[in-house]
């Protein structure tokens, strides 16, 4: 049986949170030669492209806070090539998300973290 990873357990965490709130699962761990998008999610006509951020501790600033610029853009480009290859035909909106975990807090769920333009 497999062990999940710390970061495993903060993306089913994530998961479920969204499902309670009606989102629909595409996708879990998509990459592509940019990186890697922990979540794409379903949400009406719109696809929701779900960055999941796990700290145990804030002596390096809290989850959010570590969703550098960088971050922003390589996960961008990544939903850009999905957004491409298979997610306008499905989807009319796209959106990013971040649901950040804490150690031992509720799980925040932040929409509309970041927007690229088109």
């Amino acid at each position: 049986m497999a062990v999940l990873t710390e970061g495993q357990l903060a993306e089913t965490q994530a998961l479920r949170l969204l499902e309670r709130h009606g989102l629909i699962l595409v996708t879990r761990n998509h990459r592509c030669r940019c990186g890697e998008i922990d979540l794409i999610m379903a949400h009406g006509n719109t696809a929701v492209v779900v960055e999941v951020r796990l700290r145990n501790n804030s002596r390096h600033g809290s989850a959010l806070e570590s969703i550098s610029t960088r971050k922003q853009a390589r996960v961008s480009r990544c939903a850009k090539l999905w957004w491409v290859q298979q997610g306008q035909r499905k989807f009319k909106h796209l959106r990013f998300d971040v649901v950040a975990l804490e150690n031992g807090t509720e799980p925040q769920w932040v929409q509309n973290a970041w927007q690229i333009s088109n």
